[in-house]
């Protein structure tokens, strides 16, 4: 695929800049397949972690030890967990239905009261699946602090095999947001933040999850409902969906060389202030990314992203690392805005050439952060608001742009562009 060359032929508004340039960097984003590399081994989890205070959730410190909702700090066999939990009894044309959840929690010591929630959605087209799909990544946000709930849901295509996707996806909506009333209605009983509800699924479930997300009009609410949105492999969603004040979301994409890739989402979530990561695995299929051999992997990316667009936890470069990442991705620059200087972070699944380039709105190319190898793991760089000649840029919108290659005998080519404001 031909990289598109920032530059701009006139001087347009700022925001049209901007909005155009990252709708043409978002299409350009492309993971071509590659053997994955062998999961990484675990280390054993801590059981302690630093308390702190930030928002309504206890935090750990992100220098020195550990920190809550990013880092393990309860073992698995701490948890606690509730299973066949009965959220809602619905009857329809097709009969009487007693919708089932499982709840995984941290254990009765744990002193904090109000924990943000992961509600998971399982796929299987709207015919088949089950709740118990997404235990492993219960326990592995469990571990972090989270409360999770993973549910069934009715199945249309099992009841009706000639029904319309959009009508199974709508009916699988509605028992997604009864699960969410529920919780909310139980708050003190599970010790949740009944305002900290975010949603995921993977195939058929991160299609319902995206609707729970982003079109909540449907269902009559004026507002969100959650405060994030976990799609993995997700399909038959569109941008359009898109309103300002949205949740943060976060993409888990498999890689293969014909995958689509969600560019036009992250342009228009860009444009609208929507906090956003794409995170892709290469050479990975449909049902890898719901597997033992990725979950562990996925969840250290995810629990990062949630802390900080979500929780508004600062994750630092400092903060322990658990997992070695299996997936490109670009994250968000913090702080943001800032001054006079903030730190760029991004993973790496393999030993990569890569490129990292700061460039004004009009596309002008104004400092060359990284460009060289670099192994797998995660990296980081700090840009200091200079251009190349030391001289200090304006307040303004910026934008970062990775692209990174790896060095296998079969390249994997992965390029995203974010946006950051300076303001001196």
């Amino acid at each position: 695929m031909t990289d598109h060359k920032f530059r701009s032929p006139m001087v347009m508004k700022l925001r049209i800049s901007v909005f155009v340039l990252l709708f043409i960097a978002g299409a350009t984003i492309c993971a071509q397949s590659v053997s994955a590399s062998a999961p990484p081994g675990r280390l054993n989890s801590p059981t302690t972690v630093a308390e702190g205070n930030h928002s309504d959730h206890a935090v750990g410190s992100a220098v020195d030890s550990l920190t809550r909702y990013v880092d393990q700090i309860f073992t698995s066999q701490e948890l606690l967990k509730t299973l066949d939990k009965l959220y809602a009894t619905v009857t329809d044309a097709y009969g009487t239905h007693n919708l089932m959840m499982d709840i995984y929690s941290p254990p009765a010591s744990d002193s904090v009261s109000r924990r943000p929630v992961i509600v998971w959605m399982h796929g299987g087209f709207f015919s088949g699946g089950s709740r118990q799909d997404f235990a492993a990544y219960s326990i592995e946000f469990a571990r972090r602090g989270y409360v999770v709930a993973t549910i069934d849901y009715r199945l249309l295509k099992a009841y009706n095999p000639s029904a319309s996707t959009n009508d199974a996806v709508h009916m699988a909506q509605a028992d997604a947001e009864s699960a969410i009333d529920y919780l909310r209605a139980n708050a003190a009983t599970y010790r949740i933040d009944p305002n900290t509800i975010i949603i995921g699924g993977w195939s058929a479930g991160s299609s319902t999850s995206w609707r729970v997300g982003y079109d909540y009009e449907y269902t009559g609410h004026a507002s969100p409902v959650v405060r994030g949105a976990i799609p993995i492999d997700a399909e038959n969603l569109k941008p359009s969906d898109f309103s300002v004040g949205d949740p943060p979301w976060i993409w888990i994409q498999r890689g293969q060389p014909t995958d689509e890739v969600p560019g036009p989402y992250i342009a228009k979530s860009d444009s609208l202030g929507i906090p956003n990561q794409l995170s892709v695995i290469p050479g990975t299929s449909h049902t890898d990314l719901v597997s033992a051999a990725y979950t562990p992997s996925i969840s250290v990316t995810i629990a990062r992203f949630l802390a900080d667009h979500v929780l508004l936890i600062p994750v630092t470069s400092a903060t322990r690392q658990t997992e070695m990442p299996l997936m490109y991705s670009l994250e968000q620059n913090y702080p943001n805005p800032f001054n006079p200087s903030t730190v760029i972070r991004y993973y790496l699944p393999a030993l990569s050439t890569v490129t990292l380039k700061v460039y004004n709105v009009l596309g002008q190319e104004l400092n060359n952060l990284i460009s060289g190898i670099q192994s797998n793991g995660y990296q980081t760089v700090t840009w200091d608001s200079r251009n190349t000649k030391g001289e200090l840029m304006p307040s303004g919108v910026y934008l970062y742009r990775l692209e990174a290659k790896s060095a296998d005998a079969v390249a994997v080519k992965f390029t995203q562009v974010r946006k950051m404001i300076l303001m001196q």
